[in-house]
Formats: C-alpha cells, structure tokens, sequence
C-alpha cells in the first residue's frame, strides 16, 4: 500500500513549491458504488499492469480531481533514505519534541522512536522514521501532523539540492537517479 500521496505543484518562474498531502484514509470511488482507501489504488494498478501502477495511478487521480498531474514520481522506502544519504543528510527544523512508542520494523515488531524539537542534520534512515512516524504524543499522531512532516523532508531535500546547485548539475542529478534507479517508478 502506498504510505505517502503528495500532489506537488512547481512554479519554476516565481521559484515556489505547493505540496498537498492526501490522506491515505480518504475514500476511493472504484465504481458501482465501491469505494476503497486510496493508499490501495496504486497496488492495484500495480497488480494489474506491473511497473506501470505509478502512471496509473496518477491518471486515475488527474481524472478524480479533475487536475491535470503532468509527472509522477514513485519511491520506496530503500530509495528514499539512499537519495537522501546520497545528497550527505538533510537538515530539518523539528517543530515539537515527540515520541512514537509503535513505530513499526522490518520484521513486524516496534520500537521506540523519539525527536526532539529544533535543528537537526538527518540521515536517510532517520529522515524515513521521521516522515512516517504516525503514533507520536504531543500532537505528532495525527495524519496532519505526519503529513505536515512529509512535507518538511521534501522541502529539506529542495533546499539541499538548491544549495549544492543539484537542480542545475545534470551529472550530479544523473548521479542521484542511479543512486535510486531501483528504487523509482517515474514517466
């Protein structure tokens, strides 16, 4: 299932991002009065044509939202701590001291997981538990709170691309890509 959906819409003239996070819970139409959670459309789609679910699934939500969704861009979660490594760390402002006491392992167990508020230079793997983490006390449990932190990683990776000039260094953004190569669904 997909953990993430976020519609990003880049204004390369006035150099501004707007992202919105789309709850994972929010209800699908699969037609005759079906509906399913949307974070199922891409498995799907998926399913049904391999190594074209994020395609797929971006037409699908172009039609639903009736807006047009020029480009799509799947990572998993391998990729997204690789790039992120790959870039040396990102550096995040954690708005709230919090602590996550479910967050889930690779062999279906928990662990504890904490962050405390202020600067702090991430690590992929630290970056992935920070954006995903959906338990925490303080006000860091809700799926605003953890959208809210999505979207502080992705413009913590903007800004660190923007500062190494990445964006404009097609050799250092063809090297990034075959750091995730494995790890990407993209048109």
């Amino acid at each position: 299932l997909t953990d993430t959906i976020i519609l990003a819409s880049i204004d390369l003239k006035e150099k501004r991002v707007g992202l919105l996070s789309i709850p994972r819970d929010v209800a699908y139409p699969l037609g005759g009065g079906r509906f399913e959670k949307i974070n199922a459309v891409n498995a799907y789609f998926e399913q049904d044509h391999p190594g074209e679910g994020a395609k797929r699934t971006a037409e699908a939500f172009s039609t639903l939202l009736e807006q047009p969704i020029d480009h799509v861009l799947r990572i998993d979660f391998a990729g997204f701590s690789k790039f992120i490594d790959a870039l040396g760390g990102i550096d995040v402002q954690v708005e709230r001291t919090f602590t996550d006491y479910q967050y889930p392992t690779n062999d279906k167990k928990w662990m504890t997981v904490s962050f405390r508020k202020g600067p702090q230079k991430i690590d992929g793997r630290t970056a992935l538990i920070y954006a995903r983490s959906r338990h925490g006390n303080n006000g860091e449990g809700s799926d605003f709170a953890r959208s809210r932190r999505q979207q502080i990683v992705i413009m913590a990776v903007r800004d660190k691309l923007l500062s190494l000039g990445t964006l404009t260094d097609h050799r250092a953004l063809a090297a990034l890509y075959t750091t995730v190569t494995n790890h990407i669904q993209t048109d």
